[in-house]
């Protein structure tokens, strides 16, 4: 039996069932494991807290980013085991155990609840997009459909005028490349995004 479950403002576990259920672990530290099923996941940048997924699913499980405007600072990297660790660079992390970045897809990715199109998806230009459409538009849903389908048909690439052109409106998107400090400092890298008006 599908199940809709929502976390508090304190530290959650949320567990779903058999059937497709829906996850929000809101503000704190949040553990959420889907169970069978075609689960979603909601991943609120705008709260606070670090939530760790334990049992996505690429082949049928869905994350559902929200929260994310002109004022995200955000990082995607791999982590060590194997794993995906995005940080808004506001408090607000999300991990996914067992699956790296590169296994999220157009079909288990949503951005608030709309779908994306297109066949590749590379994650961090995706929600680059998303902050810069956000930014130039008032938060206007067509431009930002165009920037998330340029992203994803383009292998994460910007589309020409998509995302800095849709409202008029040109923001600034700043990338840089720092080393991560691990064991293997040499082979790592993490990707920050500062996004400014």
């Amino acid at each position: 039996m599908a199940e809709e479950q929502k976390g508090t403002e304190s530290d959650d576990s949320l567990y779903g069932g058999d059937g497709a259920d829906y996850l929000s672990g809101g503000t704190g530290n949040d553990r959420l494991e889907g169970g069978d099923g075609d689960d979603t996941f909601v991943q609120d940048f705008s709260q606070s807290g670090n939530n760790t997924i334990f049992d996505f699913n690429p082949d049928e499980d869905t994350i559902d980013f929200q929260g994310i405007d002109s004022s995200s600072e955000l990082s995607i990297t791999e982590t060590e085991d194997g794993g995906t660790f995005i940080d808004a660079g506001n408090g607000s992390t999300l991990t996914i155990t067992g699956v790296t970045p590169d296994q999220l897809t157009t079909d288990n990715v949503t951005i608030g609840g709309e779908s994306l199109s297109g066949e590749d998806l590379n994650l961090q230009s995706t929600l680059v997009d998303l902050a810069a459409a956000t930014a130039s538009t008032d938060g206007g849903l067509d431009a930002l459909s165009g920037a998330l389908d340029g992203a994803t048909q383009q292998g994460g690439a910007p589309a020409a005028g998509s995302a800095a052109g849709a409202g008029g409106g040109a923001v600034g998107i700043d990338l840089a490349v720092d080393e991560v400090e691990t064991e293997e400092a040499d082979e790592a890298q993490v990707e920050k995004v500062a996004v400014g008006p």
